[in-house]
């Protein structure tokens, strides 16, 4: 019954009502085992009496329930899934441009594109050049000022980068030898990374309604279908750390997150090794970092993940009393 007040309350309550007459007092915060603390000594007297009733030992490993994870110690699942890049379908239902700017355009195409621009590095004459990589994911032409049904395209939302949907509009003037030149009137970027971040709780698809600034006197009306056609993936490089001493101190919940330690003897100090390994996204910016700690004194290892200064997932060792036995494991 080691933890059956965490397992099955209910039934726990009722079975201790009948036998006692109330419900036992617990305090799951108090973890102090040291000797002669409330813990310590209550355990040997359970162990004493177990023996005494039953002529077994009291001691057994198996698997337990440690009830849920700690609520507000890491990342909620909403918060988990942000992190994870997507792949979204944008479908363009209903587009239009407003204002009064609208009457006096001429020869226009309105232009969806993933902007990629930088600029390359000093030439012969000392000179930067800007590079335009940007991909035209989609193209609407003039003169209509509505597109009804104006298409759709794929975006990818990456966890660790700000991802705008850029647009343009550009008006078409000929110049010599029939060259076209395409003038910017205006532009407005879509925060589609935000649009994708609603789609939360196993939701596949939203609707968006956006009007937005293109110029002083021209406006971007958008009637728009956000989808989430596959969850993407985040190549990370490894930068490994090197193995440092510290101290922490294991009532430091800020340093071991949702981790039930045992408090040392007093006067022994909680020497760890702990080694920080980084990891890095495309442009070279430090994205998550694993911490791993081994602790002698306490007898204990962990991993620690931290997505900038925020600890989102955490692994460490468990004892004895929580291994299940060789036959109660099926393979």
């Amino acid at each position: 019954m080691w933890h059956s007040h965490m397992n099955l309350p209910l039934i726990y309550k009722n079975v201790t009502q009948i036998l006692l007459g109330s419900v036992l007092n617990h305090d799951d915060s108090v973890n102090d085992r040291s000797e002669g603390s409330a813990l310590n000594f209550s355990y040997s007297k359970t162990r004493q009496l177990w023996k005494a009733e039953y002529d077994e030992h009291f001691s057994t490993y198996g698997a337990m329930f440690r009830g849920i994870p700690p609520n507000g110690r890491l990342l909620n699942q909403s918060e988990m899934t942000n992190l994870i890049s997507k792949v979204v379908q944008v479908t363009l239902k209903r587009v239009q441009i407003m204002g009064s700017g609208s009457d006096h355009l001429g020869k226009f195409k309105l232009v969806f594109l993933e902007k990629n621009q930088f600029w390359s590095t000093l030439n012969a004459y000392g000179k930067k050049t800007l590079v335009d990589l940007s991909d035209e994911l989609l193209v609407l032409k003039g003169p209509n000022l509505i597109w009804e049904d104006a298409g759709s395209f794929d975006k990818s939302v990456h966890c660790m980068d700000y991802h705008e949907l850029h647009v343009q509009l550009k008006e078409t003037h000929s110049v010599f030898f029939m060259k076209k030149k395409h003038l910017v009137l205006g532009d407005c970027n879509i925060a589609i990374d935000k649009l994708a971040y609603k789609l939360k709780n196993g939701q596949t698809e939203i609707q968006e309604q956006l009007t937005l600034g293109l110029d002083t006197n021209l406006q971007l009306r958008l009637d728009m279908k956000v989808t989430l056609k596959q969850l993407g993936s985040v190549e990370l490089q490894l930068v490994p750390g090197k193995y440092e001493d510290c101290v922490m101190p294991e009532d430091a919940a800020q340093l071991w997150g949702p981790i039930v330690l045992p408090h040392l003897p007093t006067g022994v100090v909680n020497t760890c090794s702990v080694a920080s390994h980084r990891l890095r996204g495309h442009d070279g910016q430090t994205e998550f970092t694993c911490r791993v700690v081994h602790s002698l004194p306490l007898l204990m290892s962990a991993v620690q993940i931290f997505q900038h200064d925020r600890m989102v997932a955490v692994a460490h060792l468990i004892g004895s009393d929580q291994i299940p036995k060789p036959d109660e494991v099926s393979c």
